[in-house]
């Protein structure tokens, strides 16, 4: 029997597996694990996820730049309603790449530093009813 070598595009498609399989992973952590709610209602606001846990959330009527305390090489950046990855320590970017985010459910990774940031309104998080369960009727 012979083996066959991974080639170039086996090796891209088996990374572009796994970063969806991370981002899918950050995404169903987040839904079961939200974090506080932003003191206005129905005010967008920004959440910085590490490791799938909410670390931060940030109501984007105020512009403002900050890093988080558990990767300070990472600096955002609210401005105009919108939220962005400005400045990381990571070798490729793609995440500073991303820009601003301002739509809801859209969101930018740096998987080197296992943080995400998305875009969320009060009423699309899941604690928002007061009962912690999302429910649809279709």
């Amino acid at each position: 029997m012979q083996r066959r070598k991974l080639g170039k595009k086996d090796v891209a498609l088996i990374l572009i597996l796994l970063a969806v399989s991370v981002g899918g992973w950050f995404m169903m952590t987040a839904a079961l694990s939200p974090g506080e709610i932003p003191p206005e209602e129905h005010v967008p606001h920004g959440e910085v996820y590490f490791m799938g846990n909410v670390i931060k959330l940030v109501p984007l009527n105020v512009d403002q730049t900050f890093s988080v305390p558990e990767r300070p090489g990472v600096v955002f950046e609210v401005r105009d309603g919108a939220i962005a990855f400005v400045e990381s320590n990571c070798p490729d970017q793609v995440c500073v790449h991303a820009g601003f985010l301002n739509s809801p459910w859209h969101f930018a990774a740096c998987l080197p530093n296992l943080l995400l940031l998305s875009v969320q309104f009060e009423d699309d998080l899941p604690h928002a009813a007061g009962n912690g369960i999302d429910t649809a009727v279709g």
